[in-house]
């Protein structure tokens, strides 16, 4: 339980030098149809997304690389793209609108996890 109380609270982290703290409706604003090409392209939304979960990913690994989760729980490959993350979160969102108010961090890692969970 510790372990993911510290993981939350790492994800919530700021991103940038003002506090920003996200639900999943934000974070689904910020990543749902904003790619190239899609219905509502958007680059500033689109590299809000793709920041925010990249970082949610580095944090998910730095965790579990430093033991603070154990077993390792999530498996991201590391050849990745970090659209293969939007794509994987709005899916992942598309299964679940009634957790939308949850915290975008809690529901980026659930995302990882069903998508990429280890088979250790």
């Amino acid at each position: 339980m510790r372990q993911a109380v510290l993981l939350v609270w790492l994800l919530c982290w700021p991103l940038s030098g003002q506090s920003q703290f996200l639900d999943g409706n934000a974070l689904m604003t910020a990543c749902a149809g904003t790619g190239k090409g899609e219905p509502r392209d958007s680059v500033p939304r689109y590299n809000k997304c793709v920041r925010y979960l990249t970082g949610a990913s580095d944090a998910t690994e730095a965790w579990q690389d430093l033991g603070f989760i154990k077993p390792k729980r999530v498996c991201i490959p590391e050849d990745l793209e970090s659209e293969q993350l939007r794509q994987a979160f709005v899916a992942y969102m598309r299964q679940r609108t009634g957790q939308w108010r949850v915290t975008a961090g809690s529901l980026a890692v659930g995302a990882f996890l069903s998508v990429w969970p280890c088979n250790e």
